[in-house]
């Protein structure tokens, strides 16, 4: 742009030996970029060794199994840690030769694997068999479906950081160093009881939000997956970007920045602590028609870039600026301090003053004005995450004294650069914050001692498995899920909590360990059957459903939980009516559990029922029995299936209600 104009009038290639590029990431002097290179399609670290405003010299770093394409390898981060992060899509994986023993997510290794013998199900942790989509798209996929993974500057010690997307284009840090990501939905499935909406996700370490392919997705109760801090309906999800400057007003600091290519629209997401995870608020902040949004950034100036095109459309390069009156920084950690450039900016900055007074004496200045709480609190914050990642790392004595500092999110701050540095003789400090009063620091102590590679006491993991919030057990239970289940079995079966014992079998099955425990898994099951409260019956029926997938032993009491079932269907709440329904004709499938004929049950309710997608997910599980019909009951399901044929959906929607008749 020479003329200073506004509008760019000169394009240099710089980078052609790697094209069909959906990730781009500058760490220092190297370009990062997901595309396809001269050994394939890969993660590729590029450089200009010669000043000449071009690469020459680019490296191989991580090749993909799957190419490019909408829902193969897209972005890469630089992580506050100081890490890499892939986001690929689900049609694509990263392939691993050693997964880091500090992964939070263990189960899929080498990508997706076939079912345990006589357990068809136990690969995708879903109990009846599921039919793909009508159309056929994504037949082959398995779970885990799209990922997010951390990786060091070379390509190694890869670790499973959050899995069970669909389709996650990209994803962003907050000041705070969480995760969010923006996933799509199925347009497809509309109207069908598995539809799942685009959704905003936030993704702590070991997040699981798992889709499946075709009728087996999952619905956001289900105890062993996280939901959606919210959702936005219909789209195309693109780009994520948090905006952290003081050009905007402030209430825009911290919010996410979302691109949704379909509809033609950049959200704002405001965010709000609770408990360990946050609350959002949805903001239309760019509209257009069309605005085919694929992917934003926020610029040194603070102005919001965006990008278009895609699929042949009108492609550019936009700004959004804010005319009003600015803010002014103090300190460059305090400007997108996780950007490219606002990272080169605290380089500078702190090169000069280590010029100007030294290292050592700027490490202890910045160790004093850290560790004092007259200061407030986001300058301290800035300043730590600052330490880390450039070269100036607090040792554990700071952290040590931080994790008992007056504000939580220092202290849950402290608590997650133990575990990223790996300090094993912060064992004491982590078990500490495993008792504190704020759940973000319990959560975060969870994940830092699964990073560190410290077993903690199981007496300090039982009363987090208890916790009525969600982000907390979940993370507890991926500590559980490492330890062997003899220190903690007994300990899990006797206790009172049956929040604690559901989480317990739940780490049996997905360590695969449930076989050798089935008798007491069901008897446990059997002796503490909910009733009243939904989301304690949803988490008893999900317990059990996994329960089912990862055992082929069917002792008697399974008998007397089916007898259980039988007379609690139909329940009050919905969700728990069609969890109850694909348990029932589990049972009842073969005669061999249930010889109860469960079919005038469920066709009772969904003939009653108003809703059309709960009407589906009745009709869906009774297409399984093939026993036991009157001829009334002949008559009335396929004057039902006839009724349907008004009903609108997606593209799938008919062809699926086809199929399963």
């Amino acid at each position: 742009e020479p003329d200073k104009n506004g509008l760019y009038q000169k394009v240099v290639d710089y980078c052609t030996q790697v094209k069909n590029c959906q990730g781009m990431c500058w760490v220092r002097d190297a370009l990062y970029l997901v595309g396809n290179g001269p050994n394939g399609t890969g993660l590729y670290r590029c450089r200009d060794t010669q000043g000449k405003d071009r690469i020459d010299e680019v490296k191989l770093i991580h090749r993909f199994k799957g190419g490019m394409g909408e829902h193969g390898p897209h972005a890469v981060l630089h992580g506050p840690d100081n890490f890499l992060y892939l986001v690929i899509g689900n049609h694509a994986w990263a392939q691993v030769e050693k997964l880091s023993p500090a992964s939070p997510l263990t189960r899929w290794p080498k990508g997706t694997e076939g079912p345990a013998p006589d357990r068809p199900g136990s690969t995708e942790d879903i109990l009846l068999p599921y039919q793909n989509d009508a159309n056929g798209h994504a037949a082959n996929i398995r779970a885990p479906g799209g990922t997010i993974w951390r990786l060091d500057y070379a390509g190694q010690d890869m670790a499973l950081v959050a899995a069970g997307f669909r389709n996650q284009f990209d994803a962003a840090f907050n000041p705070l160093g969480e995760l969010f990501s923006y996933d799509s939905d199925m347009e497809w499935d509309e109207n069908l009881p598995w539809y799942r909406a685009v959704k905003v996700c936030h993704c702590p370490p070991g997040a699981d939000f798992m889709w499946r392919t075709g009728s087996a997705k999952t619905p956001d109760y289900y105890l062993d997956r996280l939901p959606p801090l919210l959702e936005t309906g219909r789209g195309s999800p693109v780009g994520v970007e948090v905006y952290d400057h003081p050009a905007f007003p402030k209430q825009y600091r911290g919010a996410l920045l979302l691109a949704d290519w379909s509809i033609g629209v950049i959200y704002a997401v405001h965010l709000t602590r609770d408990g360990a995870t946050y609350k959002g608020k949805l903001e239309r902040f760019c509209t257009g028609s069309p605005l085919n949004v694929t992917d934003l950034e926020v610029g040194p100036e603070g102005a919001v870039y965006f990008t278009t095109g895609g699929r042949g459309s009108q492609g550019g390069v936009y700004r959004i600026v804010w005319e009003g009156e600015k803010g002014k920084a103090k300190h460059p950690c305090e400007v997108q301090p996780l950007s490219s450039w606002g990272r080169a900016a605290i380089d500078r900055a702190l090169a000069a003053e280590i010029k100007e007074i030294g290292k050592d004496k700027l490490l202890a200045e910045l160790k004093t004005k850290v560790g004092d709480p007259r200061l407030d609190s986001d300058t301290r914050l800035r300043l730590l995450g600052m330490m880390q990642r450039h070269d100036l790392k607090p040792d554990l004595n700071l952290l040590a004294t931080l994790v008992r500092d007056r504000n939580p999110e220092m202290r849950a701050q402290a608590v997650w650069l133990i575990g990223v540095n790996g300090f094993k003789t912060g064992k004491e400090a982590l078990l500490r914050a495993l008792r504190d009063d704020d759940a973000l620091v319990r959560r975060r102590a969870c994940e830092a001692l699964i990073r560190a590679g410290i077993e903690p006491p199981v007496e300090a993991i039982g009363p987090l498995l208890a916790e009525e919030d969600r982000y907390v057990r979940s993370a507890a239970r991926l500590v559980l899920q490492r330890i062997d289940p003899k220190k903690w079995l007994e300990r899990a079966f006797e206790s009172e909590n049956q929040r604690l014992g559901r989480e317990a079998i739940v780490a049996l099955c997905k360590t695969g360990q449930a076989e050798k425990f089935a008798g007491l898994i069901f008897d446990k099951l059997h002796a503490n059957t909910p009733r009243e409260e939904p989301q304690e019956v949803l988490d008893y029926l999900r317990t059990l459903q996994l329960a089912l997938c990862h055992t082929t032993s069917r002792p008697g009491s399974i008998r007397g939980i089916a007898l259980d079932l039988l007379e609690l269907f139909p329940h009050r709440d919905w969700r728990v009516n069609r969890e109850l329904a694909i348990l029932l004709v589990y049972f009842r499938r073969g005669g061999k559990i249930l010889d109860e004929p469960v079919q005038e049950k469920i066709l009772k309710e969904m003939l009653q029922s108003k809703d059309q997608p709960q009407q589906i997910h009745y009709y869906y599980c009774l297409r399984l029995l093939h026993e036991g019909w009157t001829a009334t009951q002949r008559t009335a399901i396929l004057d039902w299936y006839e009724s349907t044929k008004t009903w609108k959906g997606g593209h799938s929607f008919t062809p699926y209600l086809e199929n399963i008749l």
